[in-house]
């Protein structure tokens, strides 16, 4: 065989790869678009037979949530009870995990999609998190490639092979991870725990040995202790920033589940705020050794991180706890002016970005602050806009706090992951709703 055939052959087996390759990258395509055509028209038509007054609620994981438990269902029940003569479809278009970016670069598809009367908007939150000042643009050949559906394809089988690997590993649930099948809108919220994923297949196989038997330990209350030593061993046998911030949290959650609240404090340094929880307050700040200590914690956060709020509304429930009122509303004080202080660029610009493509579409927009948060940043975020003080606005911080305040967070409350509010319970919520309906039923009543 000569060189030239040789070459030839190489050049019709790559050419037939690539043209492979295309034809189903057009085909995935093909299918999604039908899907997407079918499920599209399936709720515009859905959408139209009702007549209905439409409301488009945008936001994140707090208006998410569950199927059963989300302000935008109460808020769909208490507007349809409240005798007006319209029927109201609320369409909730939270998504867990996503930032003000992928929300406002979304708006205009969901507006052709619901044609919505109106927006209730609460965002902002994850902006700290998924968004850093010096972000820098993604490589377009690199950002075509992740959009590529055979990409996604690939993705999907891959990580579901990885689930049935490591016999003497673990299983990838144990993670709590998710695939990246589709066009999964919360894939941020993954991206860390399948980085852990890859990081801790890497290790060798007596390492994940011993993960597996932690695993396993773990969901036996008498086996817990034995857990917590073996992932403090793992601890001290891997120097990778990803695997060790999992285990922290592994840790974090024997300490609270055997409730070693005292030791709990003492790693909140090294478990993100997002899994402390609120357990730990009443046993920890009931007593002056204990209020040392998360005092040391808090305030040394305090000093390092860029918004100190969140740790500054941990403390005055601290204190709260230890009977110091004046010093928790000091600590509120300060949490206000720092969350004024803290407005990330990005949140401002996209909210911004959105009162423009609302406006330009005769679009209402109904701005509400996150449960017991002040109003104030919400305000200060909106004030370059146009007729800003024409704007509507909703705060629930009072009637979050006075609800708080006789019954407990427990009752109205997930989670603190925000340190000021966190994922509501249903009484939250319906609360939530509550609120918003009361506000939003006044300007209904007045609109064409």
């Amino acid at each position: 065989m000569t060189r030239t055939a040789f070459r030839h052959k190489i050049f019709l087996f790559i050419f037939a790869v690539a043209v492979t390759l295309l034809t189903i990258e057009i085909s995935l395509r093909a299918a999604g678009a039908v899907y997407i055509t079918i499920r599209d028209h399936d709720n515009k038509l859905r959408l139209s037979k009702l007549d209905s007054y439409r409301i488009l609620c945008i936001g994140e994981s707090t208006t998410y949530l569950e199927e059963d438990n989300n302000y935008p269902l109460y808020l769909s029940e208490i507007l349809n009870s409240s005798g007006l003569k319209k029927t109201f479809t609320v369409i909730n278009q939270g998504l867990p995990g996503v930032s003000t970016d992928f929300i406002v670069s979304n708006i205009n598809s969901w507006i052709d999609q619901y044609q919505p009367d109106l927006v209730i908007v609460m965002m902002g939150i994850n902006d700290d998190i998924l968004i850093t000042h010096d972000q820098k643009p993604e490589n377009p050949a690199f950002a075509f490639l992740k959009n590529a559906r055979l990409y996604k394809l690939a993705l999907w089988i891959s990580l579901s092979a990885k689930k049935r690997l490591l016999k003497d590993g673990f299983q990838y649930s144990s993670l709590g991870g998710e695939s990246l099948s589709g066009d999964l809108a919360s894939k941020e919220l993954s991206t860390f725990r399948d980085q852990v994923f890859e990081q801790i297949n890497k290790t060798d196989p007596e390492y994940r040995k011993m993960l597996k038997t932690a695993l396993l330990l773990e969901g036996s209350e008498k086996y817990q202790p034995l857990a917590e030593e073996i992932y403090k061993t793992l601890l001290s046998g891997t120097e990778d920033p990803k695997i060790r911030k999992w285990l922290y949290k592994k840790i974090g959650e024997l300490l609270r589940a055997q409730k070693k609240y005292t030791e709990f404090v003492g790693l909140m340094r090294d478990i993100s705020r997002d899994y402390w929880g609120y357990d730990w307050i009443d046993p920890v700040c009931s007593n002056e050794a204990g209020l040392k200590q998360v005092e040391s914690v808090l305030q040394g956060l305090i000093k390092s991180r860029e918004n100190s709020s969140p740790f500054y509304e941990l403390l005055a429930l601290c204190y709260d706890r230890a009977g110091s009122p004046d010093q928790a509303d000091e600590c509120r004080k300060k949490s206000k002016t720092a969350l004024l202080q803290a407005i990330h660029p990005t949140t401002q610009k996209n909210y911004l970005k959105l009162i423009q493509v609302l406006s330009e579409k005769n679009i209402t927009p109904i701005f509400v602050q996150y449960p017991a948060r002040s109003i104030e940043p919400l305000k200060k975020i909106l004030h370059p806009a146009e007729n800003s003080n024409r704007l509507i606005l909703i705060d629930n911080e009072k009637i979050f706090k006075d609800a708080i305040a006789q019954e407990g967070y427990k009752e109205y409350f997930i989670d603190l992951f925000a340190g000021d509010f966190g994922h509501c319970t249903k009484k939250g919520n319906r609360l939530l709703a509550q609120n918003i309906a009361s506000q939003l039923l006044p300007h209904i009543k007045t609109a064409p």
